[in-house]
């Protein structure tokens, strides 16, 4: 270069190349990979979620539950009325018209009298059952006196068909919850003694923990019948009632239910943070 050619120096040039290529080669899986993760990590901070998305999120998620509650009671309602007008209604009033008709036959005829008594009381035995069936949508006294225990049990009591119930609380739970799950367990005891042709029912509600050691303490209703089976939600009807009212509390309700039986509806209520520490 301008002094003439100098083999030492062209032989030190092309070695200090070659040296240098060869520690690019060397380095170049070290500097892809930082240059990778340097890109995860700005595309992750990007794209990730802001906090005020996570609060719109959990606000959207308690509107619904909130919303779900608002329609389980309506339809809750709405079917009450729907059954009291076709069911009790209906049999109180043929019950007027054959007292009145008993009545009128008393003087002329007794043994017409008689028998339109007779027709009376059936229907008033008939009323009284339907109105014991529509009172099991309600809480009795006794789920307030003496809690969640003593009031399914005093269903499994009453009821028509035998229910073996097995009941293992860790202790006293939050009136929603209590109200919420003596609802569905006659909701869905109910709709086995009318839809299933079950002929035993097993009712089982337990405090447990939905997952490892330390997760969420969950109620959990689980029914099971010897019926038919082929049990599934219908709109504005008892399973879908209690799908909505344990969606007002965060919870869900899972249905197995081959044809030909047996049903196991098992109702998940998760339990406010105080009583996951009992659980």
């Amino acid at each position: 270069m301008g002094g003439g050619f100098d083999p030492t120096r062209a032989a030190w040039l092309v070695g200090g190349l070659c040296a240098l290529g060869l520690g690019m080669i060397a380095a170049f899986p070290f500097v892809t990979r930082g240059l990778v993760r340097a890109h995860w990590g700005l595309g992750r901070l990007l794209l990730a979620r802001f906090r005020s998305e996570e609060l719109g999120a959990e606000v959207e998620r308690v509107g619904a539950a909130q919303r779900a509650a608002v329609a389980a009671e309506d339809n809750a309602l709405r079917r009450l009325e729907r059954d009291i007008h076709d069911g009790p209604q209906q049999r109180l009033l043929r019950l007027q018209m054959e007292l009145a008709a008993a009545e009128r036959r008393l003087p002329a005829d007794g043994s017409a009298a008689a028998q339109s008594l007779q027709e009376a009381r059936v229907l008033a035995q008939e009323a009284l059952d339907e109105l014991r069936a529509l009172s099991q949508g309600f809480a009795p006294p006794l789920l307030q006196d003496r809690g969640l225990e003593a009031a399914l049990e005093a269903l499994a009591r009453r009821s028509v068909v035998p229910i073996d119930a097995e009941i293992r609380l860790d202790g006293p739970l939050p009136s929603p919850v209590e109200r919420s799950a003596y609802f569905v367990a006659a909701e869905l005891t109910s709709n086995a003694i009318k839809h299933a042709a079950a002929r035993r029912i097993l009712l089982r509600v337990t405090t447990e923990s939905a997952g490892a050691a330390g997760g969420p303490a969950v109620l959990r209703i689980a029914v099971t019948d010897d019926g038919v089976g082929g049990a599934a939600p219908v709109p504005q009807h008892g399973l879908a009632g209690a799908t909505e009212r344990l969606a007002g509390l965060g919870g869900d309700l899972r249905i197995t239910s081959p044809a030909g039986g047996p049903t196991e509806v098992v109702a998940t209520v998760p339990l406010p943070a105080e009583e996951r520490g009992r659980a």
